[in-house]
């Protein structure tokens, strides 16, 4: 894709804060990262993976320090993963989709944004379990 109108000191302000370990933040910070590096070059990559390695902070950091296999994003955010995503199976996702009811009093756009966070769910699982 490349750089386009996107400097490379924009593209680095899409990682907002560093990854210190937080289940809850590693979906946002692996997306934000993947569309790091779409926007930039190829020649540009070792400069990214430094600086994204540069924002794992915490425990996080000393898991990705013990291994040998962090030389590529892709090694990275498999230790990412391996460590702090959650790991359901595709029928858990289904079924709490096909469960999941909107409560008394709640708006519209929270429960549609509820739904969206559930199929976001349901989609990366389907996703890594393609890739096996």
């Amino acid at each position: 894709m490349g750089l386009n109108n996107c400097s490379l000191n924009e593209v680095l302000k899409l990682i907002l804060e560093p990854f210190p370990g937080d289940n809850g933040k590693l979906r946002e910070f692996i997306e934000n990262a993947k569309a790091v590096f779409e926007l930039t070059v190829a020649e540009k990559s070792e400069r990214l993976l430094k600086f994204i390695m540069a924002n794992i902070s915490g425990e996080a950091k000393s898991k990705l320090l013990a291994r040998t296999t962090v030389d590529t994003w892709g090694g990275v955010k498999d230790v990412l993963e391996e460590n702090y995503a959650v790991r359901r199976t595709l029928d858990f996702y289904a079924c709490k989709i096909f469960n999941a009811r909107q409560v008394r009093d709640e708006q519209v756009a929270g429960w549609g944004s509820k739904l969206d966070s559930m199929m976001l769910e349901l989609k990366e699982v389907a996703v890594r379990v393609l890739e096996q």
